[in-house]
């Protein structure tokens, strides 16, 4: 392991999960589906992410999301099917997955996610997370959306941290404006070699 100095020596790395462990599977599925039944992709997308919204802090079940939404724009369909056609389209990263496996044998390595119940329920039995990761944060489990400055705060405290001795890693700029405030040290993902060399520049690999 390289050097750090002290001022920079980190304790916690933070992983969003879909964009950079992960396929991102909700944008490539809601396209596929408004083509499919033949909707308008503005309207359905505009509703959808309204409700989406509420899933992901656990007041709106992902199931009921969706009958919400077929009987709206009258499609005949069952929502436990979409679900588990649109999760089966995830994919891991596995470059960066090791990339995590390999740090979480000297650091906490923990991931933060804004997903649904029902959706996490199927992502969970699909993917091997332990694995990879010490533990991890659901948005529906704490009742606030990333990039929340009480999902940092929570991580922060539940690893006994302070924010100058975490990293967060996200591919979108918008995630990494809350967590920078705090202190935290915000890693924009672009390509696996991009992250490989930030993280040899803070002395993690």
């Amino acid at each position: 392991m390289g050097a750090v100095d002290k001022e920079r020596m980190i304790k916690l790395i933070i992983f969003d999960l879909s964009g950079v462990c992960f396929s991102n599977e909700e944008p490539v599925y809601l396209e596929l589906f408004t083509r499919r039944h033949g909707l308008d992709r503005d309207v359905f997308l505009e509703r959808y992410y309204e409700f989406i919204r509420q899933a992901e802090t656990g007041k709106l079940a992902g199931k009921v999301l969706w009958k919400k939404l077929l009987r709206e724009f009258g499609v005949a369909a069952d929502a436990e099917e979409i679900i588990r056609e649109m999760i089966g389209m995830k994919t891991p990263e596995p470059e960066v997955l090791e990339l995590a496996r390999r740090l979480k044998e000297h650091y906490s390595v923990v991931y933060i996610t804004n997903y649904n119940e029902d959706y996490w329920e199927l992502i969970k039995k699909r993917f091997d997370f332990p694995r990879w990761f010490s533990w991890g944060v659901v948005s529906c489990e704490i009742g606030v959306r990333k990039p929340g400055r009480q999902c940092f705060e929570h991580i922060l405290a539940r690893s006994r941290v302070r924010p100058e001795e975490a990293m967060f890693i996200d591919d979108s700029p918008g995630n990494l404006l809350e967590p920078a405030a705090l202190g935290i040290h915000a890693i924009r993902f672009i390509s696996r070699t991009a992250l490989r060399d930030e993280l040899r520049r803070f002395g993690l690999i």
